[in-house]
């Protein structure tokens, strides 16, 4: 695991300060949008443990669907941290 405490900041104001635990229980969603200055293809991307589609919304823009129960985000921020994906953006949708 990267981290197990994050703080998210918005426009300057801090709106979340918790544990990454307690972030993915108040976040309810089955997919996440993702930017990556180095992305890889799309291939690699699904091969992320619990990816069952992605959606390419630019060259380096893409939208994980994924199953609650199976959140890929801290394989994603593994993959993209030790591949050199330079993650530039990470939400839920």
């Amino acid at each position: 695991m990267l981290c197990d405490r994050v703080q998210i900041i918005n426009r300057g104001q801090l709106v979340y300060s918790g544990s990454t635990d307690e972030l993915s229980q108040k976040r309810q969603t089955s997919s996440l949008i993702i930017r990556l200055n180095q992305a890889p293809n799309i291939i690699e991307l699904s091969q992320l443990p619990g990816v069952n589609a992605i959606d390419s919304i630019s060259s380096n823009c893409f939208r994980l669907h994924f199953n609650p129960e199976a959140d890929p985000t801290a394989a994603l921020l593994s993959a993209a941290v030790s591949e050199g994906w330079q993650l530039t953006e990470l939400r839920p949708e």
